[in-house]
């Protein structure tokens, strides 16, 4: 009996020490696994943040005047009310002389003129994809010529003004009107009348890159909506006449001459190049073509439709 008492002791104090052994040979995977995990952490990117450094979706929506609008107009993480006005209507001229837009309640811009008047308003709220906020805000009368034609972006409380109206020395600007929207670029469409070329279409692309807004592009080809006579031209090209000679160059530096067009011939034109306040135009007779300056003045026979 004695032996088979010591025998089981002997077992027992086995088998604990073999519980203690798996303890503790166990304990360091813990430990290990445990740092594995912390270090696996530290380099994945955090969801929080990358869901916080995520750019908004480039969109657009129609606004109406008078209404009262909730957006962040300036990235301050606070909603601003938007009103749009149109102000000072005049009975005589059925048409309102000022232009107004009011953020919390404060006449925050406007636009007013003492012998020009509008009848109709567009605008539009425009959303980049980098969350900059953009009014844009067009003013006409009844033909259609521009009383106003801004993009606004509220920086602060204050409003910058990109002006999208185009040079009055050269023409008319019947207007503008929204094309799209795509990450950080705005394209609108362009009407301008001009003495050189008639009432003529184009589109410009308006790029934000290192805080300012840019036309991305000085050039555009151009299309015709024109009303000549009572007949209607459109299409890309239209065969045109001046009451002058034309002298066409190979660039828009107008140092070397490419060929002349003389009075009362016909010509085309494809392309338009608004630099600042200067405006040229692209323009073929046959298989020659250049460039030529836009004309400043009328005449009977300017932007004849032949």
């Amino acid at each position: 009996m004695n032996f088979l008492a010591s025998h089981k002791r002997s077992l027992a104090i086995a088998g604990i020490a073999l519980v203690l052994v798996a303890a503790l040979a166990s304990l360091p995977f813990c430990l290990n696994a445990g740092s594995s995990q912390g270090n696996s952490s530290n380099s994945a990117p955090s969801v929080t943040a990358s869901a916080n450094t995520a750019e908004a979706k480039a969109s657009s929506k129609a606004l109406s005047v008078g209404k009262t609008y909730k957006y962040d107009l300036n990235g301050d993480k606070k909603k601003e009310s938007l009103v749009i006005k149109s102000l000072n209507y005049s009975k005589g001229d059925s048409g309102y002389s000022k232009l107004g837009i009011y953020v919390n309640g404060k006449l925050t811009w406007s636009k007013s003129k003492s012998t020009q008047f509008f009848s109709s308003v567009s605008a539009r709220l425009i959303t980049l994809k980098n969350g900059k906020r953009y009014v844009w805000v067009k003013a006409a009368d009844q033909d259609g010529v521009c009383f106003s034609n801004y993009l606004l972006r509220l920086s602060g409380k204050k409003f910058k003004a990109y002006n999208l109206m185009l040079s009055s020395t050269y023409g008319v600007d019947r207007g503008t009107s929204f094309v799209k929207v795509s990450g950080n670029t705005i394209t609108m469409k362009h009407k301008y009348d001009t003495a050189t070329t008639g009432i003529t279409s184009f589109k410009f692309s308006y790029k934000y890159t290192k805080g300012k807004l840019k036309r991305a592009s000085s050039t555009a080809s151009i299309s015709y909506k024109a009303y000549s006579s009572y007949t209607n031209y459109s299409g890309n090209t239209v065969w045109l006449r001046h009451g002058v000679k034309l002298t066409a160059y190979t660039n828009t530096k107008f140092k070397k001459k490419a060929f002349t067009v003389s009075a009362k011939s016909a010509f085309k034109a494809s392309k338009i190049v608004v630099s600042g306040s200067k405006v040229y135009f692209k323009i073929s007779n046959g298989k020659k073509w250049g460039w030529i300056k836009a004309s400043t003045s009328y005449s009977s026979l300017n932007a004849r439709y032949a």
